[in-house]
């Protein structure tokens, strides 16, 4: 309708299969390509005092999410897994990593992604839930004089805002959403992603936001209406 900038401009996401080996990771995988022109569709009048449109980004971009499950289970597979995604990808979100900064098996992690130049950011929640990670490449964060790393929400939101020495601008937001709390938990998480999403930026928001916006999209339950949850969350949303 003109008065928010969309969360992301163009995207086609498609499912990739997320048991390697014959293992059960117990997540989701997803990849997307996303892509953005100069082209600017906004309904504000002149000399409206909105934050202008982001600015153009003259590039396509590869991106996968990932719910890991915990990444201290089956690590090695998991992490193996992670290299296969960057190797065709410029960035990454991974959820559920179940990390924190004491953790050896982390530190051996974070070695790994170091040597196979993936700059990984990471925000923790407990070694039991929760827990979200950005991993870009480095060729990739290169292109960028501006790296600026926020956590919103510990162990939830991520973001990472990027700029070029031109001007322009993306922002990558890694989303792991409470579950089993209610809607007031969520929709403060939602708040909170709205408040960090940039209207300078072209806004990319990957994760696990643990709902249903259609009754068709929740696997395993056979009805036409949501779920009362699922409803109260996307009126939020």
């Amino acid at each position: 309708d003109g008065d928010d900038v969309p969360l992301v401009s163009s995207a086609s996401v498609q499912n990739v299969p997320d048991a390697a080996h014959g293992l059960d990771f117990g997540g989701e995988v997803n990849s997307f390509i996303f892509s953005s022109t100069k082209k600017h569709i906004s309904n504000r009048p002149t000399g409206s005092r909105a934050s202008p449109p982001p600015l153009p980004l003259l590039c396509e971009l590869n991106g996968f999410c990932w719910n890991t499950n915990g990444l201290r289970v089956h690590r090695d597979e998991k992490l193996k897994k992670v290299l296969q995604f960057m190797d065709h990808k410029d960035f990454g979100g991974l959820m559920e990593t179940h990390g924190d900064d004491a953790s050896a098996s982390l530190s051996e992690t974070l070695h790994l992604l170091r040597e196979k130049n993936i700059i990984s950011f990471w925000s923790h929640l407990s070694n039991k839930q929760g827990g979200v990670a950005l991993l870009f490449k480095k060729s990739f964060l290169d292109r960028f004089c501006i790296v600026d790393v926020s956590v919103v929400v510990k162990g939830r939101i991520l973001t990472a805002k990027l700029e070029t020495s031109q001007g322009k601008a993306l922002q990558i937001s890694v989303n792991y959403f409470s579950t089993g709390q209610g809607v007031e938990a969520v929709a403060r998480e939602i708040l909170a992603l709205r408040r960090a999403s940039s209207r300078h930026h072209h806004n990319i928001a990957l994760g696990d936001f643990n709902f249903v916006e259609h009754a068709n999209d929740r696997i395993g339950i056979d009805s036409s209406e949501l779920r009362q949850l699922d409803a109260s969350i996307t009126e939020k949303w």
